[in-house]
């Protein structure tokens, strides 16, 4: 009985899959953009940032930001437009800044949790046999190019200070895709592990390996609670704040 669930409680394995790597390339590409990804590859491997990028991002982040709040201390002393507006964009936009630092200190803090999460949904996609990493990986490469083309207008046409004035705006976005997509491979995890528990409960319990399949299913069944549980923990501020 000890040993069955040691086995169930098992940590994730961090085996290599090219196909659920490729599928998650886009969202890593929009989460460099914006200097806060969650997680790289070493030598075939998903492993937490080092503290050198954490340091790097930090300093780049910051300096944007102070760029970005003095800009809107500027426009709060010239006072060309009415008093309670600029007071209203002033507030907000302390507020965006102050939400950033705390979103990359939540990356920061929670490094960690950001892979056991990936590891998580990587297991689960393993032992159900996920049949469209193809749709997937086209539709996260569809949310790159849409983004990149946004950008790239906002870069031509704007002048700098709109440019950087739009960096909060644009974290906050990427930000709430990259959760989106997650959330939508935990439950096409959650859709695929029902459509095998059916299936196994129809044909394969009064099998020989009926018993060793149903472990795996419930092994599934807790590496999926533990990726959503992890995800609400990593993105509780971000939906509170929306």
């Amino acid at each position: 009985m000890t040993s069955d669930m040691t086995q169930i409680c098992r940590p994730p394995d961090n085996s290599f899959n090219r196909k659920f790597l490729n599928m998650l390339l886009p969202l890593r590409c929009l989460q460099h953009f914006i200097l806060s990804s969650i997680f790289t590859v070493h030598h075939n491997r998903i492993k937490r940032q080092n503290v050198f990028y954490y340091g790097l991002t930090f300093i780049c982040i910051l300096s944007i930001l102070i760029y970005r709040w003095i800009i809107s201390v500027q426009e709060k002393t010239i006072g060309k437009i009415n008093k309670v507006t600029v007071i209203v964009r002033f507030t907000i936009e302390n507020f965006l800044l102050c939400s950033i630092i705390v979103l990359y200190f939540i990356n920061l803090i929670k490094r960690q949790d950001n892979v056991a999460m990936i590891l998580r949904i990587k297991n689960v996609y393993r032992e159900i046999n996920y049949k469209y990493y193809k749709m997937f990986t086209i539709v996260n490469w569809i949310v790159l190019i849409v983004h990149s083309i946004l950008f790239l207008s906002v870069i031509i046409i704007f002048e700098f200070n709109l440019i950087v004035s739009s960096y909060t705006l644009i974290y906050f976005d990427i930000h709430t895709i990259i959760g989106i997509r997650l959330l939508s491979l935990i439950k096409d995890g959650v859709t695929s592990w029902i459509s095998k528990v059916k299936r196994y409960c129809g044909i394969r319990c009064e099998l020989r390996d009926g018993p060793k399949d149903m472990r795996k299913l419930f092994q599934v069944y807790v590496d999926l609670i533990e990726a959503f549980n992890i995800f609400k923990s990593l993105y509780q501020f971000t939906v509170s704040f929306m």
